[in-house]
């Protein structure tokens, strides 16, 4: 069976880069006008159901508009239009505070991550910093596409689902070697992330 792994997808030609902004330009205003083309649309059957005068066809018309409209809608989340982190992705983030564009915009210029654990697409910052998968230090590669990898708070070591162990008295995520001398030594982390002892 073929492995999947994340598609990543750079350019570095400044040409290129305009061409590819371009098109996705061209297929954000599309899916755009589509969905204003909808909003008409309904409205239209919203005020038919109100007045009584909708027929059976016309209901079943409106249903199946509905229903192409929502698989649209899910297409346009997940494409490589927009970084699916949306407000939170740090490349728009980025943008936004340098002023280059409005909160509100979503630029389509970004280095773009198919990431098939999520079926969706994410910026490079994005993926490097929230969705790149790590490898578990103890079963390799085993884990990589079914389970979540921590890191573990105290000697940094990668650590799936499997394997780590989170304690309750300073929210954190621990190995199995790190986690045994915390009991045993009776340890708690502050809110500041200095270990101390805990005295009874």
């Amino acid at each position: 069976m073929k492995k999947k792994v994340p598609r990543e997808i750079i350019l570095v030609d400044k040409c290129l880069q305009r061409v590819r902004k371009n098109l996705r330009d061209i297929l954000k205003l599309a899916c755009l006008a589509e969905f204003n083309r909808w909003l008409v649309i309904n409205d239209l059957y919203q005020e038919k159901l109100h007045q009584g005068r909708i027929t059976p066809s016309q209901k079943k018309r409106w249903f199946y508009l509905a229903r192409r409209h929502n698989e649209l809608m899910y297409a346009y989340d997940r494409s490589i239009l927009e970084c699916n982190s949306g407000a939170a992705c740090i490349s728009h983030r980025e943008l936004v505070k340098e002023g280059k564009i409005e909160s509100s915009e979503r630029s389509t210029n970004f280095d773009m991550v198919w990431v098939p654990h999520y079926k969706a697409w994410f910026c490079a910052k994005c993926y490097e910093t929230y969705y790149k998968l790590k490898v578990c230090e103890n079963f390799g590669d085993y884990n990589e596409k079914t389970v979540r990898v921590f890191e573990c708070s105290l000697c940094g070591k990668y650590i799936c689902d499997y394997c780590e162990n989170y304690c309750k008295d300073c929210s954190r995520y621990l190995c199995d070697q790190c986690y045994h001398e915390h009991i045993i030594q009776n340890l708690c982390c502050d809110k500041k992330g200095v270990i101390q002892t805990k005295f009874h």
